[in-house]
């Protein structure tokens, strides 16, 4: 049944019930007004009817009496002015003892065709036996009253015992009670046909209480059918969407209707079915969130906390409605309050008991459906443990760099003593081949020496400033002969230890051998020492302008430098190539490890150093 058919026909009962109600006051109203006509037709008009014959009567009585009055003062007085006057008087009672008597025959008319509701009194029923005496009375008195006449204008005597002895005698003991019976009987239905309205009333009263209560029962009957017909339907359905909007997909209807609300909820249900199978509810979101590790919490665009999980009230000691409407400065008193909550970075949080600890924050801005920032959402991962391990790594690795900068500086020094031990004895042995050879492991032993002394200054114990070395080296090598001046143009430079020591060795051999065997016969020359970077690959050439390779082989014996040269190539897996042309230039180039840099401080042209004794 359609919900318009079932309005129409609510609209259609009620409007049955209150015509009936109306039909019925109408009848009462009718019913009451006939027996009020009744009434006035009955009892009022006789009473007034009554009242003017008394009155016609006692007028012509008392126009009598001046009659004889103004006979006896003047016998020539004209009587034909009380006379009318008497007439007219006795025609008024005529007139109305004839509309009385129409009047109750047209009563007992209608009476006899429709019946009356007024009950019949005594008085009522006696009343024709007193209009016939009255009538009989009223003949007598005319009669009397015509006598009465004929004398007055003849005899004013006659006519004076007439009046007293024969007409006021049978007015007041005759016509005169007759009327107030007549008048007593019209008071006494007046009275009973008031009480008779009266119970017509009241009878009407409990009747139209009766019919009210009838129709207000019928009313709240058809309301709650009307109810149960679709207010209840509906107030299922507005609680089923109420539940989708909560995000509880699984709820539903269940209205088997066939009108248009059964449709809705059909089409709602299904709708629920197809998000369900789909999406994602808010109830299950709500699980994942509560049972994240890491802390969330979501603001609005004012920076005012909206919502928090599980993990942000266990960790930090807070309610959920403690901190739902705070500032998320709250819990990071630290950050400037004007801005939105951190979006990154690691950060401290404040628990409600004031402590504090690190944590690793992650935040996104809250984009609305028209693209207007809508708050924001952090997450904030507890990082205590992961500092106290890195604080502990952190004194391990300080530990550690403490015990090997000693190391370093331990091997450096007892590389030094080597050296000044070889030294004094290379100056015990004086210019003798012993002396030479003891000069040149001291040159050596000093090389490997000046790696590890870089080491245990430098900040970075896993490389070394290649190019402060070779200038170091360089001055130090100066320091020792007067035939050549040593030029040092390096790239800035950062080898790693293993790659550091052979190559500062084989650069160490490389100028010794220069400087003993390149100016044999020459007063003076240069060797210069370049050091650059091509591609991750180190390329070191040792350059002399002096007698060249062939020369100094034929004057002399092949050295146990360049021996160690070559074993130091292939240690590095360095390629060597050795060109001759204006004395000798001796190259050798390695890629380097991956950890070998760049220094940062290179501007891309080459640091040039002179060095001469």
């Amino acid at each position: 049944m359609r919900i318009g058919f079932k309005l129409v026909l609510g609209f259609v009962i009620l409007s049955v019930i209150a015509a009936s109600l109306g039909l019925w006051i109408d009848w009462t109203n009718r019913a009451v007004r006939d027996e009020v006509d009744s009434l006035a037709h009955n009892s009022i008009v006789d009473f007034a009817d009554a009242t003017e014959m008394q009155l016609a009567l006692m007028s012509s009585h008392t126009t009598a009496g001046e009659l004889l009055e103004a006979r006896r003062k003047q016998s020539t007085a004209d009587p034909a002015p009380f006379i009318a006057t008497i007439r007219q008087r006795l025609r008024e009672f005529r007139r109305s003892f004839a509309r009385m008597q129409q009047k109750r025959a047209q009563v007992a008319r209608d009476t006899a065709e429709k019946g009356s509701n007024i009950e019949p009194t005594a008085q009522s029923r006696s009343q024709p036996t007193v209009v016939d005496p009255l009538l009989a009375a009223f003949r007598e008195y005319s009669q009397r009253l015509e006598r009465f006449l004929e004398a007055a204008s003849q005899d004013n005597e006659r006519a004076a015992e007439i009046l007293y002895r024969e007409m006021t005698p049978h007015l007041q003991k005759e016509v005169l009670p007759l009327l107030e019976s007549f008048k007593q009987t019209a008071e006494q239905q007046f009275a009973a046909g008031v009480r008779n309205v009266d119970a017509t009333l009241s009878t009407a009263t409990r009747r139209g209480h009766l019919v009210t209560t009838i129709s207000l029962a019928s009313s709240i009957l058809l309301g709650l059918v009307f109810s149960q017909l679709i207010a209840k339907p509906l107030a299922r359905l507005t609680a089923t969407a109420r539940e989708l909007g909560k995000g509880n997909l699984s709820a539903r209807s269940s209205i088997d209707l066939t009108d248009e609300i059964g449709v809705l909820a059909r089409a709602i249900d299904q709708m629920a079915t197809q998000l369900q199978s789909t999406m994602v509810s808010k109830a299950e979101v709500d699980n994942i969130l509560q049972s994240m590790r890491e802390m969330l919490v979501v603001t609005d665009d004012t920076g005012r906390i909206i919502k928090v999980n599980g993990s942000v009230v266990q960790m930090l000691g807070y309610s959920e409605d403690e901190l739902v409407g705070s500032s998320w400065t709250l819990l990071f008193p630290d950050l400037d309050g004007k801005q939105l909550p951190p979006a990154g970075g690691e950060h401290e949080i404040v628990k409600k008991a004031g402590q504090r600890f690190p944590v690793h924050c992650s935040g996104a801005p809250l984009r609305s459906a028209d693209d207007s920032l809508g708050g924001s959402v952090l997450v904030a991962l507890d990082i205590s443990e992961q500092k106290h391990a890195e604080n502990a790594l952190r004194d391990s690795l300080t530990e550690k760099e403490v015990l090997l900068r000693e190391l370093h500086h331990r091997v450096k020094n007892n590389l030094q003593i080597i050296s000044s031990l070889l030294q004094l004895q290379g100056r015990e042995a004086g210019d003798s081949v012993a002396g030479r050879l003891l000069k040149e492991s001291e040159a050596r032993v000093r090389s490997m020496s000046l790696i590890h002394e870089q080491l245990y200054r430098s900040a970075d114990l896993s490389e070394v400033d290649f190019q402060e070395y070779l200038t170091r080296l360089a001055q130090h090598l100066s320091s020792t002969t007067e035939a050549a001046r040593i030029e040092v143009r390096a790239d800035a430079i950062r080898l790693p230890i293993s790659q550091a020591v052979p190559c500062g060795m084989i650069i160490n051999e490389l100028v010794t051998n220069a400087i003993e065997h390149a100016f044999s016969g020459v007063e003076a020359g240069t060797i210069t020492v370049v050091a650059s970077i091509d591609d991750q690959r180190c390329r070191v050439s040792v350059t002399d302008d002096g007698i060249g390779m062939a020369a100094a082989a034929a004057q002399a014996h092949p050295s146990l430098g360049l021996q160690i040269v070559r074993a130091l190539v292939d240690q590095l897996r360095a390629q060597i190539s050795i060109e001759e042309q204006h004395g000798t230039c001796i190259t050798i180039s390695f890629d380097l490890d991956s950890h070998a840099q760049q220094h940062p401080s290179f501007n891309g042209q080459p640091q040039q150093t002179t060095l001469s004794q």
